[in-house]
């Protein structure tokens, strides 16, 4: 065989003379990249926007730690978990499958207040609302805290009952931590929406609406270790924490938008190049069958315009211009004389 017949053989002539004689080349066994996609959790946020709602967890932090430190002249240590997203009848069932009770206060924008108070949704996304939600063994264990009870038992019992007092403590707490949200999310007209609540969420939201659940873990920072004082949380609407997530991806989004404008142009381009057959139409007339078989050399066909009307110039049957005969270098021509309009 000549290098000249070698050369000649095209990659795919050799991977067909190879799979004749069995030596055809392996499959590609790799398997396309793919993320997974949970239906059983709603999607109002991209990761971008999760992170900006996990930094506002975490200012939230800080500035609650500062302010308890200021209140009770103590050191507090106070984390922030990843935000989740869950549907309110997904997450309505976690919280009455649980074996504790749990304490609720509302809080809101003055918009979300009056619209509580007329038993109406926030029609608007920068209308901020949500709820405190605490376990009723870390209300008793910060209620101690404040009252420098020491003697009590270590883990308070899931059945017991906060006291008149107790419960004033807690509604101060979570005033405070409204506060702190309030200042994380520059938005200074959060404020509580009534009393505390037992075992009742206290906004409605249909069963198929998502919920936003930030957990917070909350503890006393001591010189040689941290006393754990118990978990709390806030709920809202998905709706209400965009003001803080902000718009989706945007790195995404203007990917794709360059994308878009490179499409259209290399289509534009295509276009420019496409060749069109640009007909010019004299005139028409109609004949039967009959009349047709019979014309022959030296007939005179009469056709339907006069001599002083323009001639049509046609693209795929539709008249894009009027026109008068010419010649030039010896061949037909047309002077355009009128563009027909789109009504025309």
């Amino acid at each position: 065989m000549t290098d000249s017949a070698t050369n000649s053989l095209s990659r795919e002539k050799m991977q067909q003379i190879l799979a004749a004689a069995g030596s055809a080349p392996a499959e590609d066994q790799t398997q396309p990249e793919a993320t997974e996609y949970d239906w059983n959790q709603p999607h109002c946020f991209d990761n971008e926007q999760l992170q900006r709602i996990g930094n506002f967890a975490h200012r939230t932090t800080e500035i609650l730690a500062e302010k308890l430190r200021s209140i009770c002249t103590t050191s507090f240590a106070i984390t922030a978990e990843a935000p989740v997203q869950s549907f309110a009848d997904d997450l309505l069932r976690q919280i009455t499958e649980g074996q504790q009770s749990i304490y609720y206060l509302a809080f809101g924008t003055k918009q979300a207040a009056a619209a509580k108070q007329q038993e109406t949704k926030p029609a608007e996304t920068s209308q901020f609302s949500g709820a405190l939600s605490m376990p009723l063994e870390t209300a008793a264990r910060w209620a101690k805290q404040l009252l420098g009870d020491t003697e009590s038992e270590a883990e308070p019992k899931s059945d017991i009952n906060l006291s008149e007092l107790e419960e004033s403590l807690l509604l101060d707490f979570g005033e405070t931590i409204i506060e702190a949200i309030s200042e994380a999310a520059d938005i200074s007209a959060i404020q509580p929406l009534s009393g505390l609540t037992k075992n009742e969420l206290p906004f409605e939201s249909g069963q198929v609406e998502p919920l936003c659940r930030l957990t917070f873990n909350l503890a006393e920072a001591t010189s040689e270790q941290e006393a754990k004082i118990g978990q709390f949380g806030i709920i809202t609407p998905c709706y209400s924490l965009e003001p803080i997530a902000g718009s989706a991806g945007s790195t995404e989004a203007d990917a794709m938008q360059s994308a878009a404008v490179d499409v259209s142009a290399a289509m534009q381009q295509n276009l420019q190049q496409i060749q069109v057959c640009l007909t010019a139409r004299l005139a028409s007339t109609t004949f039967t069958f009959e009349q047709l078989a019979g014309l022959q050399e030296n007939d005179i066909v009469l056709l339907d315009k006069r001599t002083d009307e323009p001639i049509e110039l046609v693209v795929e049957d539709r008249t894009l211009f009027l026109a008068r005969p010419a010649r030039s270098t010896g061949k037909y021509a047309v002077v355009i004389t009128e563009m027909v309009s789109e009504s025309a």
